[in-house]
């Protein structure tokens, strides 16, 4: 159809007019703004030593610092090394020194701890002093015999991270200097870290490193690799759904364009207050997308469908802003309100991406006011053959059917829709927590088969740290040591336990290589003097003292003893710093007993995650009754809105129980945005139905047939909308990481189940229900409201 650009009509004037009438100025105002934060958007930096990941306010995070404060934090890259022959073999042993003493001419590199180099207290000759582990002979280096390497074992659990059982694995300990722990060219130094490695090992030999530093490097990685990948996907897949949907290339990129910009200035935003980009707020830039795309093509679909009514283009403009406007604001709203409850959380990162996301929500909003129209102002309209052949698509063919099924079988879809919805409530006992870092790498990652190559070859890597506190000087009490040496023995004896690094075990091996092993170590139990002796011989030396502060406090009031945990598939980690905690209070009490240490942190923070879920949940559900209620003007309105927006957030849960999925640091505010973009849809459909009721000009008109003309006036949009959330959230699942997977499946499913709640069960519940039927009656038609006109008399 021709439109006409010539002068329009007189027309009533409505403020969203002015963004028509003011488009060049806003124009330029937006293009100002966007080239003044272009600066701030490429200055976003990486959070690198993952601190938003920490709750810092908790108990728990202060405790683990304090011990960090006390004991250190023993922050080590491990390398093990494995071979056919071992460390039996001298060539292997070479091969480990040659690579120790390369490593340690690193600048980056504090310390490298091996067999080649470590060094054990011991008499030789007469002489106690701290002496080579590894023995000299014509063929090279050699271990000592099994009896002294299993008292030297025992004596330094250290060992396991050297050593393997089977002696076909070695271990190198590498310590960074404080300034590349966290350092930008990390990545860097541990390719050249692996280079140095894979050059000195033998052929046969196979190696994997990994630790805090290789894991919060490779968190990093993805996280990048997150926001890249997520955002590219994103732009391609809604670039080629809107041209789809419109038929038109030159629209497709108007869409983009606007996100676009909007996401600049989400970017700037970041900058601008300090947010970095971690695994969390890595997935906003995919997240804008995809949640500011509905009101660009509603504001679209609204134009051209005005323009069968005016030949101005103008007009037609205003008209598509003037419908959609308002329900379009209440879209924005409720989905900003959404992503503003998951700021009650407590976890800095989530609450950094419930900013984001909402003032990017607002920010989208407001670009699309402003430049859409705009856009459509200064291109061809699409031509009339492409209008056609878009209405005879298949998206169309879709709510066609649709429309048959819902007004023919009502009653069933309802049943069907409450069964499965039911089906899905039933789900939510089985929801389990997982916030541990690991948790982020699929099962196919890098890091996790780095992590069960050391495990499995060399000694579990994770572990918790046990602090037993007391009085002064209560650790230098012989009583105390029996009670530690009898919690050792529980804490093996338990299937979860690898093994515990106590230091009792340093101060008998001290013991028994003083007296020559001529008087039993139970005297420790009996002799305090003996204990302040063995004590100050151990502190002889720089390094004496370094390894005994690592155990016991100065004041010798705490006790620091590291329990070393196997993964476990009969066990989450909560049950066993719970069994820990017990065995150690049933066997120190009076003392005070702390379960502490990274692992310690994380699973502490897994009840705040459950607790902000249902907190952010119940204020998502207010915030958006609330604003359905303002749209709508009627508190029953309001309620009855949320019947097709409960199914969405019960498949989430469903899902969760059901398929395994974890609530964790991504997962967790899943919920609370699918009620606030389910709700979008819903908006558009009941003020189109309230519209369509109260122009009604016959008094005794059906409610199906307001119904029916509501849904075939709303249900394309709909579905283009849900379209784009939908393959929006799944491209998540292209994504490296495991949470970000998962909530890219629980987002498609709720975007599809809400659209199948619009689209039938709350067609259904209208038709099926007659409370409902007379409360739309008495809440819209009875009323005095009238709606304006659409066009005026003289368009």
């Amino acid at each position: 159809m021709p439109v006409n650009t010539g002068d329009e009509p007189p027309a009533r004037k409505y403020h969203t007019a002015k963004l028509v009438d003011h488009r060049r100025v806003l124009v330029l105002a937006v293009a100002v703004i966007s080239v003044a934060l272009i600066p701030l958007a490429l200055r976003v930096e990486l959070d690198r030593t993952l601190k938003s990941a920490y709750v810092t306010s908790s108990d728990a995070y202060k405790v683990y610092r304090d011990f960090v404060r006390v004991f250190g934090d023993d922050e080590f890259i491990i390398v093990a090394i494995k071979t056919r022959e071992g460390a039996s073999d001298p060539a292997v042993l070479k091969y480990l020194s040659a690579i120790t003493d390369e490593l340690k001419e690193l600048d980056e590199i504090a310390t490298v701890i091996s067999l080649s180099n470590l060094k054990f207290f011991q008499e030789r000759k007469g002489i106690f002093s701290n002496y080579p582990l590894l023995l000299k002979t014509p063929d090279g280096w050699q271990l000592p015999d099994d009896a002294t390497l299993a008292r030297i074992t025992k004596a330094l659990p250290l060992m396991d991270y050297l050593l393997s059982r089977d002696k076909k694995t070695v271990g190198i300990l590498i310590r960074l200097k404080p300034g590349w722990r966290f350092h930008p060219a990390l990545g860097a130094l541990q390719n050249r870290i692996k280079e140095i490695v894979a050059s000195q090992l033998p052929a046969n030999g196979q190696f994997s490193m990994t630790g805090a530093s290789v894991i919060r490097e490779e968190v990093q990685r993805l996280t990048v690799r997150t926001a890249v990948v997520y955002g590219i996907l994103c732009t391609i897949v809604i670039g080629g759904i809107c041209w789809y949907i419109f038929k038109s290339l030159r629209l497709a990129l108007i869409i983009l364009i606007v996100i676009g910009v909007a996401v600049e200035w989400v970017l700037g935003l970041m900058s601008a207050v300090n947010i970095p980009l971690n695994s969390t707020t890595s997935l906003s830039f995919g997240l804008i997308v995809v949640v500011s795309v509905s009101n660009i093509i509603h504001i679209i679909t609204h134009y051209y469908q005005n323009l069968g009514t005016t030949t101005h283009k103008s007009e037609a403009v205003k008209l598509a802003l003037r419908m959609i406007g308002r329900p379009c604001l209440m879209c924005t709203l409720t989905t900003a309100v959404a992503f503003a409850t998951v700021m009650i959380s407590s976890i800095p990162m989530v609450q950094q991406l419930g900013f984001v996301m909402t003032c990017g929500v607002l920010i989208a909003y407001i670009l699309a006011m402003i430049l859409t129209p705009a856009f459509l102002m200064a291109i061809k309209s699409v031509r009339v053959e492409a209008q056609e052949k878009a209405a005879a698509d298949w998206i169309t063919k879709i709510f066609r059917s649709l429309e048959n099924v819902v007004f023919n079988r009502y009653k069933l879809c309802m049943v069907v829709s409450i069964t499965f919805t039911l089906c899905m409530i039933a789900g939510i006992p089985f929801i389990h927590t997982d916030t541990q870092i690991l948790h982020l790498f699929t099962d196919s990652s890098a890091v996790i088969s780095d992590v069960r190559f050391v495990e499995n070859n060399l000694i579990p890597v994770r572990s918790l740290e046990l602090v037993i506190e007391g009085p002064d000087q209560v650790f230098k009490k012989p009583e105390t040591w029996k009670k530690i040496s009898v919690l050792d023995k529980t804490l093996s004896a338990s299937p979860e336990v690898a093994s515990v690094d106590s230091p009792l075990s340093l101060l008998e091996n001290f013991h028994e290589t003083i007296s020559k092993g001529q008087k039993p170590s139970e005297m420790l139990f009996t002799d305090s003097r003996l204990l302040s002796q063995l004590f100050t011989v151990i502190s002889f030396n720089a390094e004496g003292k370094d390894l005994l502060r690592r155990y016991v406090s100065p004041d010798y009031s705490r006790v620091h003893i590291s329990v070393r945990i196997r993964n476990t598939a009969t066990k989450s980690i909560n049950e066993i710093i719970q069994a820990i905690e017990t065995a150690a209070n049933n066997v120190m009490r009076p003392e005070k007993v702390i379960v502490t240490g990274e692992q310690a942190v994380f699973a502490a923070q897994a009840s705040q995650v459950v607790d902000s879920q249902v907190i952010s949940l119940v204020l998502a559900f207010i915030g958006v009754t609330i604003l359905l209620i303002i749209q709508l003007r009627s508190f029953s309105l309001g309620l009855i809105s949320l019947i097709p927006n409960i199914p969405p957030v019960a498949v989430i849960f469903g899902m969760m129980g059901w398929l395994g999925i974890p609530l964790d640091n991504v997962t967790v505010f899943a919920a609370a945005i699918a009620i606030g973009l389910s709700v979008d849809d819903t908006i558009h459909y009941l003020t189109q139905l309230r519209r369509e009721m109260t122009r009604s000009t016959d008094p005794h008109a059906s409610i199906e047939t307001c119904i029916r003309q509501s849904y075939q006036k709303t249900a394309r949009a709909m579905i283009s909308t849900s379209l784009t959330l939908f393959f929006g959230f799944l491209m998540l699942a292209f994504t490296p990481t495991k949470p970000a997977i998962y909530f890219g499946f629980l987002g498609a499913a709720a975007v599809f189940v809400a659209l199948l709640g619009d689209l039938v069960l709350m067609q259904s519940v209208i038709l099926s229900l007659g409370s409902v039927r007379r409360i739309l009656n008495r809440e819209i038609k009875t009323k005095s409201y009238q709606a304006p006109p659409l066009v005026n008399s003289n368009g």
